[in-house]
């Protein structure tokens, strides 16, 4: 509920930026949706659920939170829960922004490594 109701609005955004005179609809849009998402927020009642919510990932790899950022939707974060998990990031000493392989030195070595970014084969066929 959470995220779709973040996509929603960074939909809505979107179209801001191509329909500059729908922004008076689009901020009525937007603030029900917000109001819609905070009320589903005030429901939840433990702070697993809530970290599961506002970290849930999209197919771009994207959590609640990097949508409320970018569209600066800080009312989703009013929630004591929400607040707890975002303090909880924020004072972590542990880089959580991506995935367990950008941590990993065997990784890094194997697939960030300079013979890895370019292919041989590709660069020098038919020469």
């Amino acid at each position: 509920m959470i995220k779709s109701s973040c996509l929603l609005i960074e939909l809505l955004e979107m179209v801001r930026d191509n329909f500059g005179f729908l922004d008076r609809r689009i901020n009525e849009i937007r603030q029900t949706i917000v109001n819609i998402a905070k009320e589903y927020m005030d429901r939840v009642d433990n702070e697993e659920e809530m970290q599961y919510l506002l970290l849930e990932k999209d197919i771009d790899y994207r959590d609640s939170l990097n949508i409320i950022y970018d569209h600066d939707v800080v009312e989703l974060l009013e929630n004591p829960y929400a607040q707890k998990i975002v303090l909880n990031i924020w004072d972590s000493k542990y880089n959580v922004s991506s995935s367990v392989f950008a941590a990993s030195t065997t990784h890094n070595l194997l697939f960030n490594y300079n013979h890895c970014r370019y292919d041989m084969e590709k660069k020098l066929r038919f020469t």
